[in-house]
This record gives C-alpha cells, sequence and structure tokens, in this order.
C-alpha cells in the first residue's frame, strides 16, 4: 500500500505482470510500464511482487509518502 501524504514530485511507475516465473526479456518487460500521477490522500493497494518505482523529485521540496508492507 502507498499513501500519499501530498502532491507526489515525479510519477509512480508500474509493470503489469502475471507474477509467472516464465522469463521475458527485460525491454518487452518494460515496453508495459504504466505511469500515474498521485496526488494528496490517494492511495494505491498492489500486489508485493508487483515491480514498480518511484521517478526522481527533481524539485528542491520533500516527497512525503507511507510505504506498508
Amino acid at each position: 500500500m502507498f499513501l500519499a501524504f501530498g502532491s507526489i514530485l515525479g510519477s509512480v511507475v508500474y509493470i503489469p505482470s502475471d507474477f509467472s516465473q516464465e522469463y521475458e526479456p527485460n525491454k518487452a518487460i518494460l515496453r508495459k510500464k504504466v505511469s500515474t500521477e498521485l496526488q494528496k490522500g490517494d492511495v494505491v493497494i498492489f500486489h508485493s511482487l508487483l515491480l514498480h518505482r518511484a521517478n526522481k523529485n527533481n524539485t528542491d521540496k520533500a516527497k512525503l509518502s507511507f510505504v506498508y508492507t
């Protein structure tokens, strides 16, 4: 679970997957990525095996969030 305490400064990127153990080339996986801009109070719940990352914060403001695993 990811909870945004303020506007997220940089998008959150997810790569949809079926969590199979089958090998898939990295470039093919990365083409599936989905970016989302979260606002204060938005909550995202996803499976712990889902590939995800936050993009770089290019501001001098702090990025505030809560991550529960």
